[in-house]
């Protein structure tokens, strides 16, 4: 399996008309084979999420042969973040 290193990725979501809308963000893996973003409450990509959970995400990937890797999942939303998912982001984007 790939190790999810890179520090940034690329979030595609659908907008209302059925444009993709994509944006580069900030996330963490963890070990429970999730994938944590960070965006604002407001933005785009969070309305469109709770209109449509079906979002794609790309980021560079360590040991994948083509040099990258997508995820294609159902997104939930959350407005706080685990302590522990807070502090994996701290870490990373310090």
């Amino acid at each position: 399996m790939a190790t999810l290193s890179a520090r940034d990725a690329w979030l595609a979501t659908q907008n209302q008309d059925g444009s993709p809308h994509l944006v580069p963000i900030w996330f963490v893996a963890t070990q429970a084979d999730s994938i944590w973003i960070a965006t604002g409450r407001h933005d785009t990509e969070v309305k469109n999420i709770s209109k449509n959970c079906e979002v794609s995400i790309r980021m560079r990937a360590e040991g994948d042969r083509n040099g990258d890797a997508v995820a294609v999942s159902n997104a939930t939303l959350h407005d706080e973040a685990p302590t522990d998912v807070l502090e994996m982001f701290d870490t990373k984007y310090q």
